[in-house]
């Protein structure tokens, strides 16, 4: 399989993760940001660190964020209202450690509830980071 194949393969099992959650109404990776249905994720594709592994594979190691506006008022409560949302897409991700086996495995970096602002206007939410590691 191909560098890019392999790597869009990644990616749409990303989303396919994210629009199984139940939690969430509306999913935007790669296309323009629009403001869909709350809760919505984002997923923000960062940086892929590339290196030898046996056999002359290259191992990859993918790192993401999925942003989640959940609001666009302050909760009352940040735990019932903000965070049970961001658990939820975190441990549907970490239900199927391989995404369907498009990667070896993948695992959060990072959990960070807070607001967020998209096109000079305040949502509430928070964001949610991982690594997927893989071979190519």
């Amino acid at each position: 399989m191909s560098f890019k194949q392999k790597y869009l393969n990644v990616l749409s099992a990303i989303q396919s993760t994210l629009q199984n959650c139940s939690s969430v109404k509306t999913v935007v990776l790669g296309e323009r940001f629009k403001l869909g249905e709350l809760p919505q994720a984002v997923v923000n594709v960062a940086d892929m660190k590339i290196s030898s592994s046996a056999m002359s594979r290259l191992q990859a190691v993918l790192n993401f964020q999925v942003i989640i506006i959940i609001r666009e008022t302050e909760p009352e409560n940040w735990v019932t209202n903000i965070v049970d949302i961001m658990a939820d897409v975190l441990e549907q991700f970490y239900s199927d450690k391989t995404l369907g086996g498009s990667v070896d495995y993948i695992y959060p970096t990072f959990f960070s509830p807070g607001r967020i602002t998209f096109e000079n206007k305040l949502y509430y939410g928070g964001a949610v980071g991982f690594q997927a590691q893989f071979k190519i």
